[in-house]
């Protein structure tokens, strides 16, 4: 049995048990914390042979155990020297701090699963106009990186995106800063974040989408050159490319299917939740960072920090319709993305299973 098709087959029946004897707004609290507990289990529980870099993260893991707290802060101080050669050394503390506890490698794994899921369900319940499409998106595009294959910026993601954007939310920006500072050692990339509070509270007007269709038309036209200025800021030129997620071609189109809805859109949806407007500026951020991954697909990376507002970007779309046809876009655009997921067939293995 396919235990992805599984899990989000438990997420639709679940939602609507919940819901049905608890209310809405209780109902969408348990829903939250149930989907979260499964996807914690799927992420933490899963052999080695299960994402494309498990078995060298495992490898990686017991490598730490042999290297001393001194070579692991002094490889923290020389990555912010321009002669570093240590890559996120952040993230062999952060695996030292957890093995005084544990030197088990699947605690491990479920450790950093929580670290992400927890403050992405919360941040699902706090947000999203539709818990359960939210959770069907992140199972079916997001899953196999943030729950299978990115370790590292998983962990950085899910602090840096789900709580930070909370600090800036009571503008507490010295505080994102500082954690986003902190992190940075853990996964370079995640200086990508650190140009969200110049544009996270910008309204959409027509002369902003003016300049946001510019920025990203010039994205494309000069990609080359947008890579070269990037690639080592983020960090893109010490990966291979990787081929992740629902692959760069399927992405992008759906991606800029659902940007252009969206401005389409836009003064309905901004109308009625102003709130929206995050996560059309995380849109137009990604799309124009979209062109780099037609060079290195590791590109992604600096991309998935914005991308992910997918899952509140399309609930709030949907709120633009009558009642019967969002309930029916929403059935028939579930329906589309587990086709993605079943073409793409992944394979799963508990780690007792190997």
């Amino acid at each position: 049995m396919n235990i992805y098709l599984l899990n989000i087959g438990i997420i639709v029946v679940s939602y609507f048990l919940w819901t049905r004897f608890c209310g809405k707004e209780r109902g969408n609290k348990y829903f939250c914390i149930q989907a979260t507990i499964q996807w914690i289990l799927i992420s933490g529980l899963r052999s080695v042979q299960v994402g494309a870099d498990t078995g060298r993260y495992k490898i990686m893991f017991e490598d730490t155990m042999n290297i001393s707290w001194f070579q692991i802060i002094d490889s923290m101080l020389r990555i912010f020297r321009e002669n570093a050669t240590a890559k996120d050394p952040g993230y062999y503390l952060i695996t030292k701090i957890f093995q005084v506890f544990s030197t088990d490698y699947t605690m491990f794994l479920l450790f950093v699963a929580a670290i992400f899921m927890i403050p992405f369900g919360r941040w699902v319940y706090k947000n999203s106009k539709d818990p359960l499409l939210s959770f069907v998106i992140f199972s079916c595009l997001f899953y196999s990186f943030f729950a299978i294959t990115g370790t590292r910026q998983t962990i950085v993601t899910g602090i840096i995106v789900f709580l930070g954007t909370e600090l800036l939310k009571k503008k507490q920006y010295w505080a994102f800063y500082l954690i986003l500072f902190l992190l940075f050692p853990v996964h370079k990339s995640v200086i990508a974040f650190a140009a969200f509070p110049f544009f996270y509270k910008r309204k959409i007007s027509d002369l902003t989408l003016l300049l946001w269709t510019g920025a990203i038309g010039l994205a494309w036209i000069f990609k080359n050159e947008l890579m070269g200025v990037l690639s080592g800021i983020l960090g893109y030129d010490q990966y291979d490319e990787l081929f992740e997620g629902a692959g760069a071609t399927t992405f992008t189109t759906l991606f800029m299917a659902v940007l252009l809805i969206g401005v389409l859109l836009r003064k309905i949806v901004i109308t009625k939740h102003p709130e929206s407007t995050e996560a059309y500026n995380a849109m137009f951020i990604a799309a124009a960072l979209l062109p780099l991954v037609s060079i290195n697909q590791s590109a992604m990376r600096g991309v998935q920090y914005f991308s992910i507002y997918l899952v509140l970007f399309i609930p709030w779309l949907l709120t633009a319709l009558k009642a019967e046809q969002r309930r029916l876009v929403s059935i028939a655009g579930m329906g589309l993305l587990v086709l993605l997921l079943v073409r793409n067939n992944p394979v799963y293995t508990f780690f007792w299973q190997i």
